[in-house]
């Protein structure tokens, strides 16, 4: 694994191609400040940020309102610009607006009404791409009347779009505006089609379907019907069309396709796309080639957006989100879009999926790159003789593919053979492995690619989804994954956690994407807060809720943000205690060994057992038990930190880890979970946690501390699971026993507790001890508290720093946020000259609270900002050649 650079600025990979965008634009010879303009798509989102009136958008069939008489409907562009005397101007939009914007995926004639107030622009903002949208009635409009006071006014016009019936996405309400009675305008839907006059057998067109990255524009086609032939949509798009199996050639205007041999179609109708594919310079991109397959079976598709459906008749092919990183010039795609995100300045790389062509749960792709790799395979890893055994009498003419498809004929066998009978599947495990090795190969690829053109290690971090086998790839070229799974299953999250302790990797954590519709439909956002705070307690980090995914029966339909108030409770107090926080390390007094061949097999589960140990508030550590996919393998010393090891029924290991396992289970160190039931009745019994409870009411205990600073604290946790969703509210706990076992405190003067409460004061306990330990009375648990165990009291008040005695210190202001009073806190080591200063964000010194001389120790002062704006601002304390600086918020 790589070390981790903290700072990052991230280029975003997804395995995913495309092509790009121009356009001519026009501009009117004459002033009409009091025109309005349909155009279509991605256009608007570009015209939107800009300033100049009464220009056009462009795009397919529009209307252009021309004064209260009616709409002037044209067919083109070039028609536009001649009846209404346009000049063409450059591909530069510098210049360009749209005054309004309304859009229609279907080829009924829709009619709104916009106009102009005073002469002004209505400017009516487009957001970015819609993905998973599409169905069969993919646009919706609905019209609010609202009373106006102004003039001539009749009310507000508020458009709302849901994109798709059968696979919505945003639902994104637009800007309102005035209207009284103006000018209609309105625009229609339809393409011109290109048919290749010679088609090859078995040869697929990929191409757009519009100008536009919306998925419905697929499903319009795919639902009029299906000639046998494939087709591309016509002008004003780039295409391109496979002149054979590997060589592609790029297509850019109708001219381009006349001359190439395509034929001319009017109409969509009675045909179908198979395929969509979209990459337009709106997204800094540029343009990138795709290579489309030429083979017997149905073709591979790629696509920029993350709609996941198959392509029209398709048994066994790659759904078009997931691509096919086998192929070539696919893997020289996604480096160039790397490449050219590192030559941005970016010193990170993230792949949102690292698992490429290997998603074999989903149908897995058979293209001739993954089959004929295979062979290569196949060849490598086994003997002729045990390739004649297996069946390959000649692995060079060998095809998988088929050999597949005449158990398995179509996708649904193939997926229900994965998930419920995968022997049925002919060398299961040799192409899983297979894909597997690939993809890691195609990691180290981009690894050296990147820091060949940055000049030094650039970080990589997949997004590994749950953390599950398959998931974890390239990891010696990998120091970062970030994770979305059931936070609302405690033992999945405290499994995540520890995992990847074990692998010494560093780790964002987030919800699922349907928790995250539980906190934002529920405006729970306390729940989110105790997500955030058991992921401090583990060492890690939770993902800040800010526009995280919410699927809805399996669709996303919006995104969360919560009250940054509220959650900037929970990261003040990490900052302001951040010495308890930085490099300690988990407690572990269990380990929990993890096969990862059995996980792959599916054979176990993990979940159940950290959940166990979770809940009794047993600390534990994960021992990893690699295979061929995963190098790792566990040693006598590995075993040796824990007290005992949990080896879960089925768990498979090869004959030396076997015999390690066997050695510590004669010497009794060994417990065998087989269920809950076992771990309830027979070794729950024989264990004696180092931290626990004398009620567990809800309340998990998470011990950390630093084993080479015997005079750092031992730092417990205490992280509030009651929190009640459907009141937001949190279940205050009362009169809780901290009982820690004298193991844990040995060699450590412990004469103090701390108690530091997230979100109120800080006060010291009195420690009850006994030969088995001590014991600590917590009066009270909101959300989250630490307790500080240590030889003196480290904070009564909020926000103070812990200063060692007699030096210069800073603390963060308390309360923060604020409005409009705050408290700061500051030490001297001995009398100085004081300045405390506070500025704003553009470094502008707003106001003075000290400037004289100050004598040694703490100081206090009470800052107003009743007459200062919202926003974050900055306190600098100057004492002698002491200088520090902090930041605080005022929310009004």
């Amino acid at each position: 694994m790589k070390s981790f650079s903290k700072t990052c600025i991230v280029a975003s990979v997804l395995l995913l191609s495309g092509t790009s965008l121009s356009q001519n634009n026009y501009q009117p010879t004459f002033d009409r400040s009091d025109m309005a303009i349909m155009g279509t798509g991605d256009d608007i989102s570009i015209f939107s940020n800009l300033s100049n009136p009464g220009i056009l958008a462009w795009g397919h069939e529009m209307a252009y309102p021309y004064g209260p008489a009616g709409p002037l409907q044209v067919q083109s562009e070039i028609e536009l610009a001649n009846q209404l005397g346009f000049s063409v101007v450059t591909t530069n939009i510098d210049v360009i607006t749209a005054t309004a914007y309304v859009m229609y995926h279907d080829a009924d004639l829709r009619e709104a009404t916009v106009r102009d107030v005073d002469d002004e622009p209505i400017v009516v903002p487009w957001f970015e791409h819609v993905t998973y949208g599409g169905g069969p009635d993919p646009t919706l409009m609905t019209w609010a009347e609202h009373p106006d006071t102004s003039e001539g006014n009749q009310g507000v016009l508020e458009v709302e779009i849901n994109f798709g019936a059968c696979a919505s996405h945003y639902v994104r309400t637009y800007e309102s505006f005035p209207i009284k009675d103006g000018d209609e305008v309105a625009t229609s839907w339809s393409y011109d089609i290109y048919l290749p006059a010679d088609i090859p057998d078995g040869m697929r067109i990929y191409a757009w379907v519009g100008n536009v990255p919306w998925a419905d524009e697929l499903s319009y086609f795919q639902t009029v019907g299906d000639s046998g032939s494939t087709l591309v949509p016509g002008e004003w798009n780039t295409l391109h069309y496979p002149i054979t199996e590997k060589i592609d050639a790029g297509l850019f205007t109708a001219d381009d396709l006349l001359r190439v041999g395509f034929q001319h179609w009017p109409e969509a109708e009675g045909y179908t796309a198979t395929l969509y594919v979209d990459n337009f310079k709106l997204h800094g991109i540029g343009e990138a080639d795709i290579v489309l397959a030429d083979f017997e079976d149905p073709a591979v598709g790629v696509s920029e957006f993350e709609f996941v459906g198959w392509s029209c008749n398709e048994e066994f092919a790659v759904p078009t989100y997931w691509n096919c990183t086998n192929n070539p010039v696919f893997r020289d795609h996604i480096e160039d879009k790397m490449a050219m995100g590192i030559g941005f300045g970016a010193n990170a790389v993230h792949l949102d999926d690292a698992t490429g062509s290997g998603r074999l749960q989903r149908g897995g792709c058979f293209c001739d790159f993954c089959i004929s790799g295979f062979r290569s395979f196949l060849e490598e890893r086994y003997t002729g003789v045990e390739l004649i055994a297996m069946g390959i009498d000649s692995v060079l003419t060998y095809n998988y593919r088929d050999a597949v498809h005449e158990i398995l004929p179509d996708k649904e066998s193939y997926i229900n053979a994965y998930w419920n009978n995968p022997d049925q599947i002919p060398l299961h495990e040799d192409y899983q492995l297979y894909h597997y090795r690939r993809m890691s190969e195609f990691i180290a690829e981009l690894d050296s690619v990147a820091e060949d053109i940055s000049g030094q290690p650039v970080d990589f971090h997949i997004n590994a989804f749950n953390l599950t086998p398959r998931r974890i790839v390239g990891m010696d070229h990998i120091n970062f994954f970030t994770v979305e799974t059931h936070q609302n299953t405690p033992g999945e999250a405290s499994f995540v956690y520890k995992f990847v302790d074990a692998l010494n990797m560093s780790l964002a954590f987030t919800a699922s994407a349907t928790e995250w519709g539980v906190v934002r439909f529920n405006d729970a956002w306390n729940l989110a807060k105790y997500w955030i705070a058991r992921g401090y307690a583990f060492g890690h980090h939770f993902m800040a809720p800010y526009k995280q995914w919410i699927f809805v029966d399996g669709l996303q339909t919006d995104q969360y943000t919560g009250p940054s108030d509220e959650f900037a409770t929970v990261y003040n107090f990490v900052d302001n205690h951040h010495q308890l926080f930085d490099d300690y390390q988990a407690v572990e007094q269990y380990g929990l060994l993890y096969s990862h061949k059995s996980l792959r097999d599916r054979s176990y589960s993990l979940y159940y057992v950290a959940n166990a140990l979770y809940q009794i508030n047993a600390p534990f550590g994960v021992i990893i038990a690699g295979d061929e996919w995963l190098d790792i393998s566990f040693t006598e010393e590995d075993l040796a930190r824990y007290e005992k090891v949990f080896v879960p029924r089925n768990a498979q290991f090869d004959s030396v880890q076997s015999a390690m396992v066997e050695n510590w289970r004669q010497q009794g160190h060994v417990f065998d979970w087989i269920n809950t039931h076992n771990f309830e009745t027979e070794i729950a019994p024989q264990l004696t946690p180092w931290v626990s409870l004398q009620n567990n009411p809800g309340v998990n205990l998470v011990p950390r501390m630093k084993p080479d600073d015997p005079e750092a604290p031992i730092v417990i946790h205490l992280v509030n699971s009651n929190v009640d969703v459907s009141t937001n509210s949190v279940q205050e706990q009362l009169d809780l026993v901290v009982n820690v076992d004298s193991v844990l405190l040995e060699g450590r003067d412990i004469t103090t507790a701390s108690y530091l409460r997230y979100n109120g004061p800080n006060e010291e306990l009195p420690i009850e001890a006994d030969s088995a330990g001590i014991h600590i009375t917590v009066p009270s648990l909101q959300l989250w508290s630490i307790l500080a165990l240590g030889s003196e009291f480290l904070s009564t008040e909020p926000g103070a720093e812990n200063a060692l005695p007699g030096e210069f210190a800073l603390a963060q202001n308390y309360p923060n946020p604020f409005n409009p009073t705050t408290t700061i806190e500051y030490t001297l080591k001995e009398p100085s000259d004081v300045e405390l200063v506070i500025f704003d964000m553009l470094g502008r010194q707003v106001k003075t609270l000290v400037n004289g001389r100050k004598s040694a120790g703490e100081h206090k002062i009470s800052f107003s900002a009743g007459d200062l704006f919202s926003g974050v601002y900055f306190y600098r304390l100057k004492a002698g050649n002491y200088t520090n600086m902090k930041k605080m918020l005022v929310i009004k």
